[in-house]
């Protein structure tokens, strides 16, 4: 077998096997975690009720919301309903991406960058889950080509209206889709010289702006600025942490060991990811296959836009934290193909060139695998929680309170959640009322009541203590999961 049929078997088993991962389980109808029910909850409303109730006072653009709500309306609130839209757009994702790669760079690096994307746990572990996450890794990826074939190919008026129109999108799906499309359009806006292309860009980051500035002003997200939210930072080291966790799943192995809280590696890591990348151009512009003008546009381009997108986000995650892992997602496409590049530096070795590739791409899938076989469990099993409840009568014959999070302003939203898989069981009426841990204690121990606790970080085995204490009669129960303790329900006898 020669070698160009040799890189083709490679790249279509690896991407039959991200596929098959995506698919893997999920026709299983495990439980909603805590998000994935805001999700549906949201959207399982009116339009004007859900932008009034929830998505205003949320974190997130408003568009997969709207998208899921039309999805719902379809198909209905099931767990495989509703993910299989994030599956949908998963799917879509890398065939758009391997079919470009495929058609616009030369078949070694095509193989490498469909071996990357589609072995990454970002995007088979997304595609099951009923968040904007599938949708913003869809989008990225029809930015990313559209935006390398007008640097390429196609510099034509339509297709800048079609990456604005793209840019605006992205940047209504996630925060970090908004961050990705300004940086696309910032570096549009500078390389490229025509007059009229440089206003189509620029009226185009005007108008991501737009609904950003509506959310800061008319919406809570400024109540999440500063530091105000779940997401914690060390500092730099954090950012780069999660960046290299998210994109090469093989760091998780070493996270604690390269990337801990100190300053100073912070500052080397800086420094060490300039030196290399500038090292690595200079490589690759002496390799044959960065010898075109295309492929030192297209290798320009993402090497750009991932390290202007790493040092914006460690600077606001120094004053506002935002990283998480599965919010790199959007740069799953730029990083694919750059990494194809890196492969590409050490291609005068053929056979170390696709060992390494087939190493790379094995220990990844294997990783994303056991990633994804870990979701037959669920993280936090609210269905569980509520079958036990209906089964007893508890939300019939008990005062039913449901425990109040620390965002007072997602009542509503959370009240719903309370009862959703209750009222999947049967549609009986009954009114959940928001208590905090603290208020259990002063409840009057004559009248029967449970508490529903969902998305919980207390310590149960000190509230029941405390509880007994204080002379209450009731009992505990909590669901198989594998988040100890966040949903649980205690009542009394």
């Amino acid at each position: 077998m020669n070698q160009n049929n040799l890189l083709k078997l490679s790249a279509a088993l690896f991407f039959l096997l991200g596929i098959s991962l995506a698919f893997f389980n999920i026709w299983q109808p495990y439980s909603y975690w805590w998000d994935e029910l805001y999700s549906v909850t949201a959207s399982s409303l009116p339009m004007e009720e859900m932008f009034s109730k929830f998505i205003m006072k949320d974190v997130h653009p408003p568009l997969y919301q709207m998208i899921l709500s039309f999805w719902i309306n379809l198909f209905g609130t099931s767990e495989f309903a509703t993910r299989s839209l994030s599956l949908l757009f998963s799917l879509l994702a890398i065939s758009f991406f391997s079919y470009w790669a495929l058609k616009n760079i030369p078949l070694g690096l095509s193989t490498v960058a469909i071996v990357i994307f589609s072995t990454s746990f970002l995007f088979s572990f997304y595609a099951q889950e009923t968040r904007s996450y599938a949708m913003m890794l869809f989008l990225s990826t029809l930015l990313t080509i559209a935006t390398l074939k007008f640097l390429t190919k196609n510099s034509s008026l339509i297709f800048a209206l079609l990456i604005s129109t793209l840019s605006l999108l992205l940047s209504l799906t996630h925060y970090f889709g908004f961050i990705f499309s300004g940086l696309v359009l910032l570096y549009l806006f500078i390389t490229i010289k025509p007059l009229k292309f440089r206003v189509n860009f620029f009226l185009a980051g005007l108008t991501t702006l737009v609904w950003p500035i509506v959310h800061f002003l008319l919406g809570n997200l400024s109540s999440k600025t500063g530091g105000d939210f779940w997401i914690k930072s060390e500092g730099v080291q954090t950012t780069l942490k999660i960046f290299f966790n998210a994109l090469t799943q093989q760091t998780f192995i070493f996270k604690d060991t390269f990337f801990y809280s100190t300053t100073i590696f912070s500052i080397t890591g800086i420094f060490i990811y300039i030196g290399f990348t500038a090292y690595l151009f200079k490589i690759l512009q002496s390799k044959s296959v960065i010898s075109g003008i295309t492929s030192k546009i297209i290798f320009k381009f993402s090497t750009s836009i991932i390290f202007l997108f790493v040092f914006c986000v460690a600077l606001i995650d120094l004053h506002t934290p935002i990283s998480t892992n599965r919010n790199f997602i959007v740069l799953l496409p730029v990083f694919s193909i750059f990494i194809a590049y890196f492969f590409f530096a050490f291609y005068h070795m053929k056979i170390f060139h696709f060992l390494l590739v087939i190493a790379f791409g094995l220990s990844a899938i294997s990783i994303a695998y056991l990633i994804i076989k870990s979701k037959q469990y669920p993280f936090q099993n609210h269905a569980a929680a509520s079958k036990f409840i209906f089964d007893k009568g508890l939300h019939i014959t008990h005062k039913f309170y449901y425990h109040k999070n620390i965002d007072s302003n997602m009542l509503y939203i959370e009240s719903l959640i309370s009862r959703f898989y209750l009222d999947k069981l049967g549609n009986i009426e009954f009114n959940p009322i928001p208590l905090d841990y603290d208020d259990l204690i002063t409840l009057d121990k004559r009248k029967p009541f449970i508490f529903f606790a969902q998305n919980s970080t207390i310590n149960t085995k000190k509230l029941m203590a405390d509880l007994h204490d204080a002379g209450y009669i009731i009992d505990y129960f909590e669901p198989p999961q594998k988040s100890s303790d966040s949903v649980f329900v205690i009542y009394s006898k």
